[in-house]
């Protein structure tokens, strides 16, 4: 996001069920009121209707101490993806004969 209010040298992370149940959200600062900005959630919670953007929506726009800080910004780029948090793998190298 850009034309964000953030303190350049902090990077937060933020947990509780009114902001993202299972899982957090986070804002990076990059610079030049730049900021990465976003959220973690585990599957499970995702199953029970709570979307990844749903958690991001509230964080930006209604969370308290930081809606008023990001709502003006703009969204530059979507990234999303997934984060393994089930432990290790048994087996992630099979050797081929």
């Amino acid at each position: 996001m850009n034309n964000v209010d953030v303190i350049p040298s902090v990077s937060e992370i933020h947990s509780g069920k009114k902001i993202c149940p299972g899982g957090y959200a986070w804002i990076f600062p990059k610079g030049n009121r730049i900021a990465n900005v976003g959220v973690g959630i585990r599957k499970t919670f995702v199953k029970k209707g709570i979307s990844p953007m749903d958690c991001l929506k509230t964080f930006v726009y209604k969370h308290e101490g930081v809606a008023n800080r990001l709502k003006k910004g703009t969204i530059v780029e979507k990234i999303s993806g997934i984060v393994p948090l089930g432990g290790p793998t048994q087996c992630s190298v099979k050797k081929m004969s």
